[in-house]
């Protein structure tokens, strides 16, 4: 039985793992695992107990993981529809330090 599985390129451009998810949502789950066992280790350390840590781990993994799996609808085409959560507040950052506007050959025709 393999685990992952190819979705023909015209519908999505990656490989799902698992069925659910794609190569990037399965990177960050194993970083939102690394977190929750980090969060329970020093939990442990400072004696506050393991459950504390892991409840502290899964509420911070919940947070890296949930932008990357929650699509924009459709029918919000110009909130950028298809893409997740995460694309659009990099997209959003990148805006906001450099404050440029996205248009093809914009800059290649100013510069003369």
């Amino acid at each position: 039985m393999s685990m992952r599985h190819h979705v023909p390129g015209e519908f999505v451009n990656e490989t799902k793992w698992l069925k659910f998810f794609g190569t990037k949502q399965l990177i960050l789950i194993g970083v939102g695992a690394a977190v929750t066992y980090v969060c329970y280790k020093v939990s442990t350390f400072f004696g506050l107990g393991g459950a504390v840590g892991i409840l502290t781990g899964l509420v911070l993994g919940i947070i890296i993981v949930a932008p990357s799996m929650i699509p924009i609808p459709e029918t919000q085409f110009l909130k950028g529809a298809g893409s997740t959560v995460d694309v659009i507040f990099v997209r959003w950052l990148i805006r906001r330090r450099k404050r440029v506007i996205y248009i093809r050959g914009w800059k290649k025709d100013r510069e003369g």
